[in-house]
């Protein structure tokens, strides 16, 4: 089968690896995505084999522009990632621009393109709350740490973290905890899971936030404790260009766009 030709985002090593995967999923999985003339329904499969039970995932507008109908997406999703909740409220809308297929699409590769810059800046632009805002997440337990076992999970590692710091052993038998976490850049090689930190760390005095980011993120020489230079920038790009995938990449090779460069 011939190779995806969409590439609706601007050249960089995160953007050139989201069109390959739209290219290797169009080759192994011939289920359908649409943009729908007038571009008021857009329809995006929810499975990357053919044959499978697909997961419903599509968007109706009003004619007025607003969203009648949403169904399958995270940012519905409770304690789901606030950058991708705000990236899909935002570039719904844009689907509704633009002319012809390929307009259209390049207008959504700009949005996209422009949530990528934040994401490639390390938040420069942002203050630390608006960080935090967009990039931390809330998970909450269905059951306590102590009653979990040997279960791994990014909560249970916050939950553990937050009752060292706080000195408090009884958030271990809290069943019904809610975890706000960030994921470190530390230590190398270490899962996601272990790499969860709890987010307030980073408003304790510069003494407890020294010892336990140091202990947390195995570097006894870390003097910077800018939540910039601790946070994993590539995981949630990588969390990012999942959803590029879904709603661009994947839809776009499909309605087979041309290959243009998005503004950058």
């Amino acid at each position: 089968m011939e190779r995806a030709s969409a590439e609706p985002l601007a050249a960089s090593p995160a953007r050139e690896r989201c069109i390959d995967r739209a290219a290797e999923q169009r080759l192994v999985a011939p289920a359908g995505c649409m943009l729908k003339h007038p571009w008021r329904l857009v329809g995006v499969c929810g499975s990357g084999a053919n044959d499978k039970l697909l997961k419903k995932r599509y968007c109706v507008f009003e004619h007025d522009g607003s969203i009648a109908e949403l169904k399958g997406f995270e940012v519905k999703r409770r304690g789901e990632l606030r950058l991708i909740q705000v990236f899909q409220t935002e570039v719904f809308p844009e689907f509704l621009k633009g002319t012809t297929k390929q307009e259209v699409y390049d207008l959504v590769g700009a949005m996209a393109n422009r949530w990528l810059d934040v994401i490639e800046s390390k938040g420069r632009t942002m203050t630390d709350d608006e960080v935090i805002y967009f990039f931390s997440e809330s998970k909450s337990m269905s059951k306590s740490v102590e009653a979990s076992g040997n279960y791994k999970s990014v909560q249970i590692t916050t939950a553990i973290r937050l009752a060292e710091f706080l000195g408090v052993p009884d958030i271990l038998k809290s069943e019904s905890l809610s975890c706000h976490l960030l994921i470190a850049n530390k230590p190398h090689g270490a899962s996601a899971t272990q790499r969860a930190i709890p987010v307030k760390i980073f408003s304790a005095e510069y003494e407890v936030k020294k010892q336990w980011l140091r202990r947390w993120l195995g570097d006894n020489t870390l003097n910077d404790f800018d939540m910039r230079n601790i946070i994993d920038w590539d995981y949630y790009r990588e969390r990012l260009v999942q959803v590029f995938l879904k709603l661009i990449c994947i839809p776009a090779a499909y309605q087979e766009t041309s290959r243009t460069r998005a503004p950058a």
